[in-house]
């Protein structure tokens, strides 16, 4: 009776055979889709540019968190088609560990999102004179990273302020020598003025 009852061997691989057929084609099939998602937001990006003449580096956080959710929506439906992991779980839980990641970073994601605000609406360029009203803090601008706006004190002092702050306060400016805009400061790193 337990012999009758058992697959054979052939029966085995046919049955093996399909499942990792199946199993083959929806993981070809997802990430097929997910490579198309991010060729389409790669190009909406480039017509966002386009539309609103703001360069891609601007841009760039929006494209990376647009990169993430394709990928983090590729990876919950791979999980669920391969150990049957419910989506909605998988999702709510990638969605409740970002709201901890954004509480935990929130004065580093708030200098950041500011960084490219700065870059969007130009309140001041490289080598302008920057006083914060109500902070002391004043300066030339010299140099503008993701987190930090440095200024030079009249003292040669390098002051960093951050970049969330020049929402925060009252910003007087004096134009000073023209140089490199905030963007291609930012873009070159920070080398030099």
């Amino acid at each position: 009776m337990i012999i009758a009852d058992a697959m054979t061997l052939s029966d085995w691989k046919l049955g093996d055979f399909h499942y990792w057929a199946k199993l083959a084609t929806d993981v070809s099939v997802i990430g097929l889709l997910t490579g198309l998602s991010l060729v389409l937001v790669e190009h909406l990006a480039t017509r966002l540019a386009n539309s609103t003449r703001v360069s891609r580096l601007a841009l760039r956080p929006l494209l990376i968190l647009a990169r993430v959710a394709v990928l983090t929506l590729f990876l919950a439906i791979l999980l669920n088609r391969l150990f049957e992991l419910d989506f909605v779980v998988v999702l709510s839980s990638v969605l409740a560990l970002i709201g901890v990641a954004f509480v935990a970073f929130w004065s580093v994601l708030s200098s950041v999102t500011c960084t490219f605000l700065l870059i969007l609406f130009r309140p001041f360029k490289m080598g302008d004179h920057v006083e914060i009203k109500g902070e002391g803090a004043e300066g030339e601008v010299c140099d503008l990273n993701l987190l930090f706006t440095t200024l030079r004190a009249a003292d040669d002092r390098l002051i960093q302020v951050p970049n969330n702050l020049f929402f925060q306060k009252v910003i007087v400016r004096r134009k000073g020598t023209a140089g490199k805009s905030l963007e291609e400061q930012l873009a070159s790193g920070g080398e030099g003025k």
